[in-house]
Order: C-alpha cells, then sequence, then structure tokens
C-alpha cells in the first residue's frame, strides 16, 4: 500500500508537529509533499527525510496548492491534509481499515477533536432557544442534522459522536484531513481567488459527490486541530 500525502502551507511553524505526527505512524508514508507558494518562507524545522518533498507553487492558495499536490502523488491512496493537523499514531491505519470496507467510490475524513480534549472541534449547544431558532432558518422543520448540507447551503456540524459505528456517511466532510483513493482526485482549482478559501470544504465535498464519491467520518480515527475548521 503506498500513502502520498500533501500539504498546502505557508511555512509556519506548526507544520513541524504535524510532519512529525505522520512520520510517527503506524502506516508511514510513501512520500510527503509540502506545497509551499514561491513568496513563502518555510519557517518550520523540518527534517528532510527520503519521503519529503519541497513543491514550490506559483501562486498562493490553499486549493491550488492542493491541486498542484494531487497531479504530483504518485501513491494509491492520498491524503490530504492542514499543516496544522496532529493525527494520532493508529489514525491512518484506521481511515484505511475503514476505506477499504467501503464499496465503490469513497473518501473519508477522521473525527476532528480539538487540541488536548476529547470533544468535538464541531461540538455545540443545540439546546438553546436561539440555536434552535438559527437551525429552523437554514434548514426549516427538519433542523439539524450533524453532517447535513441545510436546505439555506449551509454546512451542518461534523459531531456524530458514535462510537459504536466504524464509520458515518456524511453529505459533506472537513478538508483539513481527508484520505482518498487517487483515481477519485479533484484535480481543478476550484477556487481561483485570492485570500482565504470560505466554503472551500462544502464546494469540495459536492464536486467529490458529483463525481460519483460517498463521504464518511471514521469515527474511531483521531485527529486533532487546535481551532474549529
Amino acid at each position: 500500500m503506498n500513502l502520498s500525502v500533501v500539504i498546502p502551507t505557508l511555512g509556519g511553524i506548526e507544520l513541524k508537529d504535524t510532519i512529525e505526527a505522520l512520520q510517527n505512524s503506524s502506516i508511514r508514508p510513501m512520500e510527503i509533499l509540502i506545497c509551499i507558494p514561491n513568496s513563502s518562507e518555510l519557517l518550520a524545522e523540518i527534517d528532510l527525510s527520503d519521503n519529503i518533498k519541497i513543491i514550490r507553487t506559483k501562486k498562493k492558495g490553499q486549493v491550488y496548492q492542493r491541486m498542484i499536490g494531487f497531479l504530483a502523488v504518485k501513491g494509491d491512496l492520498v491524503l490530504q491534509i492542514d499543516d496544522d493537523i496532529i493525527l494520532v499514531k493508529n489514525a491512518i491505519k484506521r481511515l484505511v481499515y475503514c476505506l477499504d470496507s467501503l464499496s465503490g467510490k469513497a473518501a473519508i475524513s477522521p473525527n476532528l477533536l480539538k487540541q488536548g480534549t476529547n470533544q468535538s472541534a464541531f461540538s455545540r449547544n443545540s439546546n438553546t432557544i436561539s440555536r434552535r431558532f438559527s437551525d429552523w432558518v437554514l434548514n426549516g422543520r427538519s433542523g439539524y442534522k450533524p453532517g447535513v448540507l441545510s436546505l439555506s447551503g449551509v454546512g451542518f456540524d461534523l459531531d456524530f459522536n458514535d462510537n459504536t459505528q466504524e464509520n458515518t456517511e456524511s453529505e459533506w466532510i472537513a478538508g483539513t484531513c481527508i484520505l482518498h483513493r487517487s483515481q477519485n482526485l479533484v484535480t481543478q482549482d476550484f477556487f481561483p481567488f485570492s485570500g482565504k478559501a470560505y466554503s472551500e470544504d462544502l464546494i469540495h465535498s459536492i464536486l467529490l459527490r458529483q463525481n460519483g464519491v460517498k463521504l464518511y467520518v471514521c469515527n474511531k480515527a483521531i485527529a486533532y486541530v487546535g481551532a474549529t475548521p
């Protein structure tokens, strides 16, 4: 099994911890492609091991940088990951297990937790009156349902909180960390604008689903994130 990892980054110091977690994973990547714009300096102190490759991109943009990485991968499986995500040691192994258990086209994301806690990065208080009213505005009578793309086009949080199931199908998944089969990658710059790529997770998820790819969250694969993705 050949695993490629694609990391779009501006070269911040937090990248070091992400790389170390990948290198110490129960499945060590065949290659880690660090995609950084020509205009950015790599500040993170990284051991440039035999499986790490720096790819310089012509312009800055998370979607564009990731696309350039996708076009260069050699692995059968491809993990896209942000530069501030920490995977626990067995996370990739669990993601691969979950993906292998699924028939047809599929992509899968880990269970994202707030750094240093067991709390979902998407946790929310859904019992307040204001929250219920907001959910009604966004999704009508159906209200809040985890992982659903609401009638207004907003993606509801991925707080499934269900360890009884190995994975849960979702209408969208967070681009902070997704495991793909290489033949299912979206290799287009679908957000060709400057600045932060708002809602790129939803756009990416819609494009994957249009290509017949089902989306899942692997409840038992854990990744830590410093802030809500």
